[in-house]
């Protein structure tokens, strides 16, 4: 499967994974499963997410399917009262929150070092971060 999407509720961590080439059918049910997997926790609740695509490239996708998929998490974290650096990035409005659960930090990975410590620099906060090591975005996303 090109995505996975599992909670851990012994750290309140959400992990969602996209890999390989995807397609809008693929994108449609991963951010289904992402909302579902969230709405399993008791209203008031809060999670964090580690979001995994290091083994997405862009390039391998059609340009369609790629925005698509791009926009997904960032309006799942601002549903769920979280504004990630993409609505900077873009100088886009997020939307309000529309979720009874909160996200309280997200951390990034992609397999391209270069640019995840570029989008640290300019886009990294107390509560999100870029990274391209598994261990390192755990430890950082562990340690707050």
């Amino acid at each position: 499967m090109p995505y996975t999407v599992h909670y851990d509720p012994s750290c309140g961590t959400l992990y969602t994974a996209v890999n390989g080439v995807v397609d809008f059918a693929t994108v449609a049910a991963w951010e289904a499963e992402l909302y579902g997997a969230v709405r399993a926790l008791p209203a008031g609740s809060s999670f964090q997410v580690i979001e995994d695509l290091r083994g997405y490239e862009v390039s391998d996708q059609v340009l369609a399917v790629h925005k698509e998929l791009r926009e997904v998490t960032p309006r799942f974290y601002a549903a769920h009262g979280f504004v990630v650096g993409f609505f900077k990035l873009y100088e886009e409005t997020p939307p309000e929150p529309t979720e009874p659960r909160t996200c309280r930090r997200v951390v990034h990975l992609h397999h391209d070092a270069h640019k995840m410590d570029r989008y640290r620099e300019v886009l990294g906060t107390a509560d999100e971060s870029f990274f391209a090591d598994v261990d390192a975005a755990r430890e950082w996303l562990t340690s707050r």
